[in-house]
């Protein structure tokens, strides 16, 4: 089971745990979708939040799911120094080079 995660739209990556993904974002409003993959009908539905990304920003959500109930969620961090620290440790997957892009 992991997360597929989308941006703006566009298919962003597929994400197992203890895993995560990067992306370069332009500056503006943005939309974040984290819905549960590999699980054939389910019931879940996606997460979604919308932000500004500010030029030079460095943005880090945060996703979770509570076992009771089965609820998908994600969490914009604060603390990105502290963020960055714990996921330099992680395995990084590739993400789509599409998704967060501005067609020109």
């Amino acid at each position: 089971m992991g997360w597929d995660v989308s941006l703006d739209g566009a298919a962003l990556a597929h994400v197992r745990s203890p895993r995560f993904t990067q992306t370069t974002l332009g500056p503006g409003p943005h939309t974040l979708t984290v819905s549960l993959g590999d699980l054939t009908g389910t019931k879940n539905k996606p997460a979604e939040a919308t932000f500004e990304a500010q030029p030079g920003e460095v943005i880090v959500f945060a996703m979770n799911m509570k076992l009771t109930g089965g609820t998908l969620g994600f969490v914009r961090e604060q603390d990105v120094r502290t963020a960055l620290k714990k996921l330099s440790k992680m395995p990084m997957v590739a993400a789509n080079r599409h998704a967060g892009t501005t067609a020109a």
